[in-house]
């Protein structure tokens, strides 16, 4: 889970951000404005079509990094070591820990 993560926050901010509309819209009028696209498909229209997008994706890249990390136990791959905990929090969780 640790390798797959960043990557697919990534894509889902990418994907979120850079949502293009209809290809209706996008083909026939190049220069048409967020209101005028707005005012004629609705919020709605707008945003229409994302969530099966997003399903789509997350689920493509989950299988991507399955793969990825599969292809790396066979080969036996050495893993990045886990991160340490940042030093502020561990002062905090000592100081936490001496309170009671």
């Amino acid at each position: 889970m640790t390798t797959i993560l960043p990557n697919m926050l990534a894509r889902y901010h990418l994907r979120l951000h850079h949502h293009l509309p209809p290809s209706e819209i996008a083909v026939k009028d190049k220069t048409a404005t967020a209101g005028s696209i707005i005012s004629k498909l609705g919020w709605a229209g707008v945003w229409k079509g994302l969530g099966p997008r997003i399903v789509m994706i997350g689920t493509l890249t989950a299988l991507q990094w399955f793969i990825y990390d599969a292809v790396k136990v066979y080969l036996r791959m050495p893993r990045p070591p886990p991160a340490e905990m940042p030093e502020s929090m561990r002062k905090r969780l000592e100081a936490e820990a001496a309170k009671s």
